[in-house]
């Protein structure tokens, strides 16, 4: 079981999500599950055997458009300010 996701460095770069069969199933499942009850998640583990969670959150146009870029590289990222969120508060609310 292996799932590796490699994120976008900077603008129009590509993403890649690579995995075992079983892993992208638990990946359609968890999306499947996001899209039915707004959220899923699915355990995965890199090849070096370091395990992560992954989550899975459906998000209203309005919300997708306030959270920070999630490219990787410092130069493309955008001004954070604007920023009230991202997907990890709706996994995690806090009470503010």
């Amino acid at each position: 079981m292996t799932l590796h996701i490699y994120a976008q460095e900077i603008w129009h770069d590509e993403a890649y999500i690579a995995g075992t069969r079983e892993d992208l199933e638990m990946l359609r499942m968890a999306i499947d599950r996001a899209l039915t009850d707004g959220r899923g998640q699915m355990q995965a583990l890199v090849c070096d055997g370091e395990g992560y969670t992954i989550h899975v959150v459906l998000v209203s146009e309005e919300q997708a458009d306030a959270m920070p870029v999630p490219y990787t590289d410092e130069v493309a990222r955008a001004q954070q300010d604007r920023i009230k969120f991202g997907p990890w508060s709706l996994v995690y609310p806090t009470s503010e």
